[in-house]
């Protein structure tokens, strides 16, 4: 686990901040694109 979180530290280290954020909008895409495919009777309301 150690390994993984080196590496993602390097990346963030020498990526740019537009590399960032498109990784950034990449992840709220696909989160989006998952909350979107869970079915309405398995969703709860706070």
């Amino acid at each position: 686990m150690k390994q993984l979180f080196d590496a993602a530290n390097h990346y963030v280290e020498t990526s740019d901040w537009k590399t960032i954020a498109v990784l950034k909008f990449c992840l709220i895409s696909l989160g989006m694109i998952i909350g979107m495919q869970i079915k309405k009777e398995h969703k709860s309301l706070y």
